[in-house]
């Protein structure tokens, strides 16, 4: 396992050992050496304390698009809507997005201190726009070059999923400030 691995699953240990009867997922599909991450991950899990009955295995995505849709499915099925997110500083605000693009509630996320001064500074436009665009394909809605109604007949939809939940996470790991890992608090404060 690559170190930043290890430095991620340490927190999301840490989370789940507060919350025992809570499940845990881990995803990742790439194998390497004939093994999935989501595997060497669960392993690790068990290993340091973490009952396997509570692990849920998501080992067929290949992206963070993927990962979030695949893990939407796997909890629908439980009944699960609430997620806390581990991951490393420069992909939380990413998967916080797509995550919360398909239906989950992402009420928590924990990270490492892994270029956590250098993951703080805001994000230029062009990454926030690739942010969202993401967590529209992971939210399933088709993208079009040209609109299929003039902009004067498109409904008004109110506001909107990354506007309201992806901005706020955005907003709270951008406030958090450096010397915490604990990056993202609860967005319904």
């Amino acid at each position: 396992m690559a170190p930043e691995l290890i430095k991620r699953l340490a927190p999301g240990k840490a989370e789940a050992a507060v919350m025992p009867t809570a499940t845990v997922i881990v995803t990742g599909g790439k194998p390497q050496n004939g093994i999935t991450e989501a595997a060497v991950m669960k392993k690790w899990l068990i290993d340091n304390g973490i009952d396997a009955s509570r692990i849920l295995t998501e080992d067929s995505s290949v992206s963070t698009v993927a990962n979030a849709q695949n893990s939407a499915n796997l909890l629908a099925a439980r009944g699960i809507r609430d997620v806390i997110l581990a991951t490393s500083p420069n992909h939380i605000r990413r998967a916080a997005a797509d995550f919360a693009a398909t239906g989950l509630r992402v009420v928590h996320s924990v990270t490492t201190d892994t270029d956590l001064a250098k993951n703080a500074t805001p994000l230029p436009k062009d990454k926030q726009t690739g942010i969202r665009v993401e967590a529209t394909r992971t939210g399933g809605i088709p993208a079009s070059r040209t609109p299929l109604l003039p902009a004067d007949q498109l409904p008004d939809v109110g506001p909107g999923l990354i506007g309201d939940i992806g901005d706020k996470i955005l907003n709270e790991l951008l406030e958090s400030g450096v010397e915490r890992r604990t990056v993202a608090r609860s967005v319904d404060r």
